[in-house]
C-alpha cells in the first residue's frame, strides 16, 4: 500500500479517547471499522478505524506504506 499518512503515532493507550479523535481527524486514510468492532462514540476515532489493532496496553495503527 502506498501512500498512507504515516506521521501519526503507532501506539495509542486503552484510556486515549480525546487524541485518538484528533488524530482519526487528520488522517487521510481513516476508514471506519465495521460497526459491530466500533468502541468509541465519536464516529471518527482511531479506536472504530480498520487499521486499528489491539495491543496488550492500548492500539497500533497498521496504515503504513512504502
Amino acid at each position: 500500500m502506498t501512500g498512507l499518512h504515516v506521521s501519526l503515532p503507532c501506539h495509542l493507550g486503552l484510556d486515549a479517547w480525546a487524541p485518538a479523535a484528533r488524530q482519526a481527524a487528520d488522517c487521510n486514510v481513516f476508514l471506519p471499522d465495521v460497526e459491530e468492532e466500533q468502541i468509541a462514540d465519536e464516529r471518527v476515532s482511531c479506536y472504530n478505524c480498520q487499521y486499528r489493532r489491539w495491543a496488550a496496553d492500548g492500539i497500533c495503527c497498521l496504515a503504513t506504506g512504502d
